[in-house]
């Protein structure tokens, strides 16, 4: 099963001189969750059960995906303030919200949980806004026929045949042993040749070399395909299945050798250990790094990803925790590596339901926020193992979505190309301090000019949009007391997968940047504007502070002005009335002429000495300083 980390081994006749509720808690300890459901089901059937025991059935048939019964014993165990439980048992239980359609109560008690925890808000909030503008209907999305009644799996490539995990019977095959937890054979590896027109498997058969009559599953190999590894239970001598004290045994990762075509040379890897579980191989692109999911001692969740350094011989060294941009509290698991993404699943993260597949961009040794794939790679049950065969177009995935064959099945998975978007993102920043503005409005226009899309940045400033293929579209940006900022994008005839440096900036003005106030009014700051000595022709001086108001009115459409031109005292009054007249309808005259709309001027008016701001008043003996404070150009706000 995909979410197998122990095998349990059931000692025969446990229940003798045991109570229901006993054997109920041996058979949840060893991971037999039927068995352990019938026991604790009889325990209380004439008393109350403890909110314990509610707790380990509601676990056990969420182990067993049976979300709808999970989610009835999850709202008996869990009181209204949640800290009755584990942070790993919360998220199972927002998880069976969202499976059973209830995504609005699961997102509400999820903020809430966290609300101390900025970061994590923060990180919900980005992957809920990155979610919310996602398309569903660019992939299409099918069931494929090779998958049965089982669980079949984890997609990996080997030259020219695709390998896969079942739990199935194959032809020819001896029935095999049963696994407890549910109630199917052991996982054997399977290979099959690949349609590459439809991305059918077909003529399945079992890989050879590797398989044992426990659990093998997840394989990865390297580029030159001479060595594999995979994920196997730990063993004794004579194929015995190898136990802890608990009496489970663990999952393991195994090197090997491909020699001519056959396995050889089988060891287990120093990370292993029976006290804890290793599975979910994957090689990084460049072969450097081992990523693999484990419950080790000191993780952050309930199962981790790791990666450690591989060296010359394939063995590998010290893994280190990927951290929590990408480990949460619940599980994360099965990572494949394309492209320079981590794609993995997680429940701890923002999703629809169960596991989800994510992707993040990896930066050296860090990782970027995970972000959903969205729908319809992602559904409300249980999404995991995705593998690109074509980077953006095609590839596979394994789920037990409803719909499906029964267990978890394989589905292939198309670009659909009658709709081709492609994702554009960027950063809403303010013009001067180029601090983030969150929230800011963003829409979308189309050729036609026609409103088609709108959004809202996230609380980092963040925008995310997809936009047809080979058009043009025009994206406008705005906020409250902001300029609204315009931004053209023209996009690919095929989609492109785009890189952080593609991010599209986009610089809003701040309206009080822009104004300052002044004798009871708003005034758009400017320098003094000069004319030419006895003149109202506008120089080239001129010109350079004219266009700030331009600017200014281009940034806030809706800014109605008025011009007001003064003189100083020196020359007769009624000359420098006039002149002032004239300056300020040459002014009015520049702004119309540069595209200014003439009903956002109201008035053009020069008041020559009338106004002046200082004692230099005629008769009064100033310097050319005092002077200069009289002559200046104001263009008032009246309306905004």
């Amino acid at each position: 099963m995909k979410k197998l980390i122990y095998i349990s081994l059931l000692a025969s006749g446990m229940a003798f001189g045991q109570n229901a509720m006993e054997r109920g808690d041996i058979s949840y300890a060893k991971y037999d969750f039927n068995t352990a459901i019938e026991s604790y089901n009889k325990a209380i059937s004439s008393n109350k059960a403890s909110e314990d025991v509610n707790l380990k059935i509601a676990n056990s048939y969420f182990n067993l995906t049976n979300y709808k019964q999970a989610l009835v014993w999850y709202q008996r165990a869990i009181s209204q303030d949640y800290t009755n439980v584990s942070e790993g048992d919360f998220l199972k239980y927002v998880q069976c919200l969202k499976s059973e359609g209830q995504q609005d109560d699961a997102d509400a008690i999820l903020m809430e949980y966290y609300a101390e925890n900025a970061e994590k808000i923060a990180q919900l909030e980005k992957q809920k806004a990155a979610f919310a503008i996602k398309r569903d209907n660019l992939y299409v999305l099918r069931n494929l026929p090779i998958n049965t009644a089982n669980a079949d799996f984890g997609i990996a490539n080997y030259g020219n045949k695709m390998l896969f995990a079942s739990s199935r019977n194959g032809e020819g095959e001896l029935t095999k042993k049963t696994y407890a937890w549910n109630e199917q054979p052991y996982l054997n590896i399977y290979e099959a040749k690949r349609n590459t027109a439809n991305g059918n498997l077909t003529e399945e058969k079992l890989f050879e070399g590797l398989n044992t009559q426990y659990h093998d599953a997840m394989i990865c190999f390297n580029k030159e395909k001479t060595r594999v590894y995979f994920s196997t239970n730990q063993l004794r001598k004579k194929g015995k299945l190898q136990t802890n004290d608990e009496g489970n045994s663990t999952l393991q990762i195994m090197l090997a050798d491909i020699v001519n075509g056959k396995v050889a040379n089988i060891n287990s890897l120093s990370i292993n250990s029976e006290e804890y579980s290793c599975s979910h191989p994957m090689l990084s692109e460049d072969g450097k790094f081992l990523y693999f999911v484990s419950n080790m001692e000191n993780g952050m969740g309930e199962t981790d990803i790791y990666r450690a350094p591989v060296k010359a011989d394939g063995t590998v060294g010290s893994p280190k925790n990927l951290g929590p941009q990408i480990n949460t509290a619940g599980r994360e698991m099965f990572p494949t590596l394309q492209d320079g993404k981590l794609f993995f699943s997680s429940d701890g993260h923002y999703g629809i339901g169960g596991l989800d597949i994510f992707s993040s961009k990896i930066k050296g040794e860090n990782f970027e926020n995970p972000e959903n794939l969205g729908m319809p790679f992602n559904s409300e049950k249980d999404d995991f193992n995705i593998y690109w065969t074509k980077a953006g177009v095609n590839g596979y995935l394994s789920s037990n979505r409803l719909g499906g064959k029964g267990d978890d099945d394989i589905y292939f998975f198309t670009k659909d190309d009658q709709n081709w978007y492609q994702d554009v993102f960027g950063n809403v920043k303010e013009q001067t301090t180029k601090e983030i503005i969150p929230f800011a409005t963003v829409q979308v226009y189309d050729e036609l000019d026609s409103l088609v899309a709108e959004t809202q940045a996230d609380s980092l400033g963040r925008f995310e949009i997809q936009l047809p293929c080979s058009s043009t579209n025009r994206l406008v940006f705005s906020k409250q007391n902001h300029s609204t900022e315009e931004l053209a994008i023209t996009t690919p005839d095929t989609p492109k997968v785009p890189e952080e440096e593609d991010a599209e900036d986009v610089y809003l003005t701040l309206y009080k940047t822009l104004v300052k106030e002044e004798d009871g009014v708003e005034k758009i700051i400017v320098n003094p504007i000069y004319f030419d000595y006895d003149k109202a022709d506008i120089t080239p001086q001129a010109v350079v502070e004219l266009n700030r108001v331009i600017d200014a009115m281009t940034k806030f459409p809706n800014l109605v002005i008025k011009i007001e031109s003064h003189t100083d005292s020196r020359g007769p009054d009624k000359y420098n009335l006039q002149l002032s007249d004239d300056r300020a309808k040459s002014t009015r005259d520049y702004l119309i002429a540069q595209g200014i709309d003439e009903d956002r001027i109201i008035s053009a008016v020069g008041y020559g000495e009338k106004q002046i701001k200082n004692k230099c008043k005629n008769g009064v003996d100033c310097t050319d300083d005092e002077h200069f404070v009289n002559r200046r150009s104001d263009f008032i706000v009246v309306k905004k």
